[in-house]
């Protein structure tokens, strides 16, 4: 998990996993979405939970509970994560 700055903004950078990427198709760049804070410790704990988002959900593809069409992207731009159980 990786925090970073761009405008005095803090962003969180999420790499996919190297067996989820054909999931994803040619994307294999990390994710960034911004967290829209300027303070650090709630960006901290932003990403904290959006690292469990995407480990969970990581978890899940893996192990085959979750389909990859039940999530669209299970790592989207923008930050939202959609995920129906």
């Amino acid at each position: 998990m990786q925090l970073f700055t761009r405008n005095s903004r803090y962003y969180h950078r999420q790499w996919i996993p190297p067996d989820l990427r054909s999931l994803h198709g040619e994307r294999v760049k990390p994710v960034k979405p911004p967290l829209k804070t300027a303070d650090r410790k709630q960006a901290q704990g932003l990403a904290s939970g959006r690292y469990q988002k995407y480990t969970v959900i990581s978890s899940l593809l893996r192990s085959g509970l979750l389909a990859p069409d039940q999530t669209p992207d299970p790592l989207p731009r923008n930050g939202r994560i959609k995920l129906k159980l």
